[in-house]
Order: C-alpha cells, then structure tokens, then sequence
C-alpha cells in the first residue's frame, strides 16, 4: 500500500463522515439505500490531496463543492463519494489503517456485498413476482436493523 492510501485513511478517520441510510418510498413499494462517505475540511490544500489521491490511486474523479457558512466563517470544501463501486475500492484499501472509523468502513463493505447479491427491485406484495434474488420485506428489514446498528456506532 502506499502513504497516500494510509494518509487518506488518516484523515478519514479524523475528517470523514460514513453515511447509511434505508428510506422506504411513500408508494410502499420501492425503497432506497443511501452509502456516501464524505469529507470536509476548510483547508482547501488538504481536499486537493484526496482528490488527487482518489485520482491516482482509484481513478475516481471527484469535483469539490463549496459551502460558505453564514458571517465570517472559512468555506468548507466537501468530497461525497457515494457509488457502491467507488466506496468498495476505497473502504477496502483504507481498512486496514482505520483506527475510530474502522467499523463503520466494515459495516459499510458488509452492506455493499450484500447490496451486489440481492437485485434492487422493488419490494414484492406476497405472492407476487421476486424470484431468488429480487429484494424482499426481509431484506428491508435486515438492512433498516442494520442502519440502526449503524447510527449507534461511535465513531
């Protein structure tokens, strides 16, 4: 591994903000999962370096956005990463540096291995459609039990 990909994981533990979240859709019958893994920081110099790590070490091409808090406050420069495939590649290689973050980055890997085994369809009503694979009232529990368990990790 290289000192980019640890420096990467040091700020990540320090700076980064693992996300997941289940949202079922008003219709009942779609639902939704949201993984991002987002960084801010007011130091412009420092949200250079990630980007450019995750160019040259991932091929991920990130554009930084810019949020000027109200008054006189410094801007802050955020990077979201929120592809599955992206997150993958990234969670993978920074893991084994991690230290506060660690397993929120593995409950993160878990549901993305788990999100590429089980088609993202629609909830089925019983006895209609959803053959082996197609998502189910199960998995949308199993993965709402899991955000749970997600929200109460400490970071």
């Amino acid at each position: 591994m290289s000192l980019d990909i640890a420096y990467l994981a040091g700020i990540i533990d320090g700076e980064g903000c693992p996300y997941f979240r289940v949202r079922k859709h008003t219709n009942n019958k779609s639902w939704q999962v949201s993984l991002v893994l987002e960084l801010q920081t007011t130091s412009l110099a420092m949200m250079k370096k990630i980007q450019q790590i995750y160019m040259q070490e991932f091929g991920i091409k990130k554009e930084i956005r810019t949020y000027q808090p109200p008054g006189n406050r410094k801007p802050v420069y955020i990077l979201n990463l929120h592809k599955k495939s992206e997150l993958k590649r990234v969670c993978k290689a920074i893991e084994p540096f991690l230290t506060t973050k660690r397993r929120k980055i593995q409950m993160l890997l878990k549901i993305i291995d788990y999100l590429e085994r089980v088609k993202f369809e629609p909830l089925h009503q019983k006895g209609k459609h959803g053959g082996a694979g197609s998502r189910t009232h199960r998995d949308y529990d199993l993965l709402r039990r899991w955000e749970r368990e997600f929200r109460e990790m400490e970071d």
